[in-house]
Order: structure tokens, then C-alpha cells, then sequence
């Protein structure tokens, strides 16, 4: 009885052990999770192979059609800001870079291939210009802005009439000053022996040179004019200004273009000095050193003009010669 109970003890421990290690074995097998290599893969099915060639048709399609189709090209090129340069030679450079293809295969008209980048960059190197904004208006337009970079003036010596450059010397010599333009001086302007005309002795004191500013202008581009009433002689390659007299009057000429509404007829240089006059289309004067700084001068230019002077009708002239005060007439 008792050895019974024993071997019935010992079997019962020896199965407790033997199911134990059975579970650990099956446990050990399920964390495995070893892949099944007779399963099926998985593939796409046909109606997403017809979707998915379906997409990318349409796309090639609706790329083909925005680059080779006309009515999505430039047509029409919108030019505006110019002042010197003629409207056709900017559209004409503009149509030139667009005529070129894109990586030899799109055309450069199209309206996704032009690069107005591109367009901007090569415009600025081809002219003079101090700012330009180009942008496309979806599908047929280029637009252009610029602001002309003036680095040329009109130089008169009271017997012909020349292009100057910012260096001060004579570029080209552009035509003749015509006698009509050799007048009888304003009882209130005080003549020279160095404005005056070379004709008789007695006309000496009488006849004073008065540019024809619309015929000139007309005639060799809306750039400033400059008298330079000591009429020296001028020639190409000749310098017969300092470069800081060219400089100042082309800022007069920006400042009353840009900042007040009143016109420049034309410039008068009277000495090597800078002193001279800016000449307004309304009849009165302005009194300046061409070589002191413009930006003070304009400075006290437009204060007195906004707060001091209220008819302009009866100005004479304003005299901005010394710093720090200002007369008027």
C-alpha cells in the first residue's frame, strides 16, 4: 500500500514535468511564426492597373496639350514703362528668347515653358535698364514693366548738339543748333558775355540761346538737356563735363520726374565750378551747384515747394546755392 502510493506520486510528477516541456515546445514553435512559401502573393488586380494607366495617360495627355497646343502659347506681349527704348524692340527681344525650344523639344512659347527668369535676365543685359518685373497671365500673355537706366544726356554748346555719356565725353555728335534758337533775352535775366550769342557787338548784351527742347527731343530721344554756356568746343571722346556734373543733373532730371509734377525744360552749366540753373517748363528757375549733393538740395527743394510756395504762377526762381537756406522769388 504504501509503495502504491508512491509509484502513483511518481507518475504523477513525471506527467506534470512531461506536459510542461510539451508547452514550452509549443510555445517556442508559435513565437517562430515562420512565413507559409506555398501561400499566394499578392497582385494587383485589373481594375487598379486600368486606374492607375488611366491617371497617367491623362496626365501625358493634359501636358502635351498645355505645351503644343497654340491657344495655350504667348501671343501677345504687354510692354509698359518705357521711355527711350521703342516699344517694338522690346517685344522683338522678348519673341526672340521664346522662340527658342526648351531642351530641343518643347516649344519656348508655350505658356509652361517660358521662364520669365530667364526672360528678365537676358532683357537687362540687352538694355539699360534699372528695374524690370516680367510675370505671365494664364494662357496667352507676357507682361513686362521696366524703369529705363538713363545714363546718357544731351550736351549743347549753343552751335550743336551731342551725346554724353556718365563719364562726361562727347559719344556721338548728333546735329546742329538752328538760329531760331539764339533769342532775345527776358528783360529779368541777367546775361553774360558768356551766354550770349557770337554775333554783332551791339547783340552782344540782347541775345541769350534757348534750346528747342520739343523739336530736340523729339528728334534724339527724351533725354536731359544740358547748355553749357561757356560753349566750348566739343568733339567725340572729348570730356566736357565732370563726371559728378553728369551724375547731379541726371538726378535733378529723376527727382522732378519721379517726385513732383512739375516739367524740366533743360539744364544750364555756367562754370567748371557746377554752379548753374534748371530750367521748369512753367517759366521759373532753380539755382543749384551740380557738384554738391542733389539729395540735400532736393531735399530743400521739395519742403519749400510743399509748404512755402502756394502759386507757382508767380515764381520766379528758387536759389538752393547755399547749404542750409533757401531763397525764393
Amino acid at each position: 500500500m504504501r509503495w502504491h502510493t508512491r509509484r502513483h506520486s511518481y507518475t504523477a510528477r513525471h506527467r506534470i514535468r512531461s506536459a510542461s516541456h510539451f508547452w514550452r515546445q509549443r510555445d517556442y514553435g508559435w513565437g517562430l511564426l515562420a512565413g507559409n512559401p506555398y501561400r499566394a502573393q499578392p497582385t494587383f488586380s485589373g481594375r487598379l492597373k486600368f486606374k492607375l494607366w488611366l491617371s497617367l495617360s491623362t496626365t501625358v495627355a493634359l501636358l502635351g496639350i498645355l505645351l503644343y497646343h497654340p491657344f495655350f502659347h504667348i501671343q501677345k506681349i504687354i510692354v509698359a514703362g518705357q521711355e527711350r527704348l521703342t516699344e517694338s524692340e522690346i517685344k522683338e527681344a522678348a519673341a526672340g528668347i521664346m522662340n527658342t525650344r526648351r531642351f530641343g523639344i518643347f516649344p519656348g512659347r508655350s505658356y509652361l515653358s517660358v521662364d520669365v527668369a530667364e526672360v528678365k535676365d537676358i532683357l537687362r543685359e540687352k538694355f539699360p535698364l534699372q528695374s524690370i518685373s516680367v510675370w505671365k497671365t494664364f494662357p496667352q500673355e507676357l507682361r513686362i514693366i521696366l524703369e529705363e537706366k538713363l545714363s546718357t544726356i544731351i550736351y549743347d554748346n549753343g552751335k550743336q548738339y551731342s551725346y554724353l555719356g556718365l563719364d562726361g565725353k562727347v559719344v556721338e555728335i548728333a546735329q546742329n543748333v538752328t538760329p531760331s534758337e539764339w533769342r532775345d533775352a527776358p528783360a529779368s535775366w541777367a546775361i553774360s558775355p558768356s551766354t550770349t550769342a557770337p554775333t554783332s557787338t551791339e547783340s552782344l548784351t540782347k541775345a541769350v540761346h534757348v534750346p528747342d527742347v520739343g523739336r530736340v527731343r523729339a528728334e534724339l530721344g527724351n533725354y536731359p538737356i544740358v547748355y553749357d554756356t561757356r560753349r566750348q568746343e566739343a568733339s567725340v571722346n572729348q570730356t566736357v563735363l565732370k563726371p559728378q556734373a553728369v551724375q547731379s543733373v541726371i538726378a535733378w532730371w529723376q527727382f522732378f520726374s519721379k517726385q513732383t509734377n512739375v516739367p524740366v525744360a533743360y539744364f544750364i552749366i555756367a562754370d567748371e565750378g557746377g554752379a548753374g540753373e534748371v530750367i521748369t517748363e512753367e517759366g521759373w528757375r532753380v539755382l543749384v551747384q551740380f557738384a554738391a549733393s542733389a539729395a540735400e538740395q532736393t531735399e530743400a527743394l521739395q519742403l519749400v515747394l510743399k509748404e512755402k510756395i502756394t502759386d507757382r504762377q508767380a515764381l520766379k526762381l528758387i536759389d538752393l546755392r547755399f547749404p542750409g537756406r533757401v531763397y525764393w522769388e
